[in-house]
């Protein structure tokens, strides 16, 4: 799929600069790479200062400009890769098919991105339009309940989206397989008994082939499981304390993947290894019966801890220029701490910019190596040993099949309210369930590997969902929650309608790198 780039407003990243062409350049993303392509511009697409005429790969490290004056920052072309187009128009190639005549043949798209729907116009005869029918719109920013009219023709943002759902071929086929995708978190949560498994099947390598196999021994007691407890029992809430006789906090959620071996949040992990000399006592709490097991190891993905690292030293390096930034900039005080006289220079204009454009440098710097971060945010905790009960036994399967965009999908977990981690371990933790839908999915420059990108209630802000399983209309895992959506504002809190989880792949990648 192409993302245009340029002045037009039909441009999906609309850049609005002398220098900027309608239609100025192209980025596809293909076989895990991201390609940039200049479409005729009057000034040139510059990579690395080098101008150029064919499809290029492009990644975080490399300087983007348009014309020679006008720079495109990495996380813009990394955020337009990770949205979805919806087509709107008459003809049977648009995701919305509207057959009616006063419907141009391409009429309108919307853009759908981590943190935005745009509405888009295409140059239609009949107009688009936003809020009222005299709302006329080239491109504007909507929500999911906003009314729209393409040509004459009332409809809400979400129900554009829904018929997105049932138009695409790839969703019909899909919704004709899984009729529930699109129904309650309940009945979705009904059918996860499906892929969970005991302990003694291959979790994260399913074989199908039973050719030899003793089945008796497999299927012993499974009839008497409860689906619902199946999925309890496969779930955990992560407790630390600082004395075995001393209450729990939970930090997190837990899930079995293998025999001994827990999937959760890598940043969690590295809150463990980091506070063991605060909280030398760790545990997990099955979310099935409350039986507590000891943990005696962790490990987090490689990535996840190199970046971590990264940032803890750029964050260091921001923090140090903020201050000399401070003391260029502040006016000196007396003791009173008023300002005071000074026989002290103007401050030099020139200095002050350098600085500022070294932290601007460092914060993208800091933002690219976050990404990498959650891309790989996976860790495992090992388990003394399974507890005595049902609940030990059940572990989650991994999904086969890619995530799609608009799938629906449900967390699963332990959360709690982030005033009440306090817990005494004598009653189990309530399993909490997330509704959530894909917004988008976010490659990584380096494999190609998709991140989903999740909208869901802003409500769940409240509650601490860290580590918590993330299952497909079928019930299988396909990641794990990693952090509600930042905001691209620094200076502003996450809205808490999306949030980010690392693909069940990188799950995989761990427990082979610590077989």
């Amino acid at each position: 799929m192409d993302w245009l780039i340029g002045a037009n407003s039909t441009c999906h990243l609309v850049v609005d600069a002398p220098s900027v062409s309608s239609t100025h350049c192209k980025v596809t993303s293909a076989n895990g790479q991201v390609l940039l392509s200049d479409l005729n511009s009057t000034n040139g697409t510059y990579v690395n200062d080098q101008r150029i005429s064919t499809a290029t790969a492009i990644g975080p490290d490399d300087t983007i400009r348009l014309g020679q004056q006008t720079p495109v920052a990495w996380r813009q072309i990394e955020r337009l890769v990770g949205s979805r187009l919806i087509r709107i128009g008459r003809t049977a190639d648009n995701e919305v098919v509207l057959p009616e005549e006063n419907v141009s043949s391409h009429h309108a798209q919307l853009l759908l991105d981590a943190d935005q729907m745009t509405l888009i116009d295409l140059n239609s005869s009949n107009g688009t339009f936003v809020g009222q029918p005299d709302g006329k719109i080239a491109r504007a920013s909507v929500s999911l309940n906003d009314v729209v009219y393409i040509a004459s023709h009332r409809f809400t943002v979400k129900q554009l989206l829904e018929r997105a759902g049932a138009t695409s071929p790839r969703q019909v086929a899909r919704l004709h397989r899984h009729p529930a995708v699109w129904a309650t978190v309940a009945a979705l949560l009904l059918i996860a008994f499906v892929v969970i498994r005991t302990r003694s099947v291959a979790v994260l390598t399913p074989d199908t082939n039973t050719e030899g196999i003793d089945d008796t021994e497999q299927i012993v007691a499974e009839p008497t499981v409860d689906p619902m407890d199946r999925l309890r029992g496969a779930l955990y809430s992560v407790v630390v304390r600082s004395a075995a006789s001393e209450p729990g906090i939970r930090i997190g959620t837990a899930w079995a993947v293998a025999d001994h071996k827990l999937a959760t949040s890598g940043n969690l992990v590295l809150f463990l290894q980091q506070s063991k000399n605060d909280f030398p006592v760790v545990v997990v709490q099955n979310l099935l019966d409350a039986n507590e097991t000891a943990v005696i190891g962790s490990t987090v993905h490689p990535v996840c801890q190199e970046n971590a690292d990264r940032m803890a030293e750029l964050g260091e390096k921001i923090e140090e220029l903020r201050r000399d930034f401070d003391a260029l900039t502040e006016p000196p005080q007396d003791e009173s701490g008023d300002p005071g006289e000074s026989n002290q220079a103007t401050p030099d204009p020139k200095a002050i910019e350098e600085i500022s454009e070294q932290i601007l440098d460092l914060e993208d710097q800091w933002f690219v190596a976050a990404e990498e971060m959650i891309h790989c945010d996976v860790g495992l905790l090992e388990t003394a040993g399974s507890p005595n009960s049902d609940a030990g036994r059940f572990v989650l399967q991994a999904a086969e099949k890619a995530p799609v965009r608009l799938a629906a999908v449900t967390v699963v977990g332990g959360a709690f309210p982030h005033d009440q981690s306090i817990t005494t371990g004598e009653s189990a933790v309530a399993m909490t369930k997330l509704p959530a839908t894909i917004d988008a999915l976010v490659p990584r420059q380096a494999d190609g590997v998709v991140r989903p990108a999740l909208l869901c209630s802003a409500e769940h802000l409240q509650q601490n969902w860290m580590g918590a399983a993330v299952l497909n209309a079928e019930g299988e895992a396909i990641g794990l929650y990693s952090r509600p959506t930042p905001s691209l504002q620094p200076d502003e809190p996450p809205a808490g309608d999306h949030c980010d989880i690392a693909a069940v792949e990188r799950v995989k990648d761990l427990l082979d790198r610590t077989k």
